[in-house]
């Protein structure tokens, strides 16, 4: 028996390079996408910044309703979604 050598045309090349071009292709689209960020990870970074802003002046505690209504409302400003 003899196996007869079947030589790869254009046509074959290219159905070869889409196959290989385009899974690779979608994994670095993936790679490259922003990450989207949740709205308790939004939420838990704006509570981390206003909490590091009140401890670099110096404050510990919220005294007011107020301040709380102040914090909350920032925290929606930042955080939209």
């Amino acid at each position: 028996m003899t196996q007869k050598i079947v030589e790869r045309g254009l046509i074959d090349w290219i159905v070869i390079g889409m196959l290989v071009l385009v899974p690779a292709s979608l994994a670095v689209f993936s790679f490259l996408q922003p990450k989207t960020e949740t709205r308790r990870e939004c939420y838990q970074r704006a509570t981390k910044e206003i909490r590091a802003r009140y401890q670099a002046v110096g404050k510990t505690t919220i005294d007011t309703s107020e301040e709380i209504e102040a914090i909350a409302s920032e925290i929606k400003l930042k955080c939209p979604n």
